[in-house]
């Protein structure tokens, strides 16, 4: 691993996400929403999107690193991004 890709490695931090029960997902160290509305957010994070599936989401509590997202949560998907060569 070159210093380039360290020091980019450590100034981003590892994304956490948190489902709690079937009505809140915590997602941490994010960069934006991509994508919103009633049945689904999707995330972006460092290295992966995250999709939130449900009915009545809305994310209720969002800072410049972190969101909650609520309503009723039928499923959480991770995808990888695909790297830039």
């Amino acid at each position: 691993m070159n210093r380039r890709s360290l020091f980019k490695d450590m100034i981003c931090l590892n994304s956490y996400i948190s489902i709690i029960d079937d009505n809140r997902v915590l997602v941490e160290n994010c960069k934006a929403i991509s994508e919103c509305n009633d049945i689904m957010v999707r995330v972006s994070t460092k290295d992966n999107d995250v999709e939130i599936w449900g009915s009545e989401l809305k994310v209720t509590n969002y800072t410049n690193t972190s969101m909650l997202i609520e309503g009723s949560i039928s499923s959480v998907n991770v995808s990888r991004k695909r790297k830039n060569i």
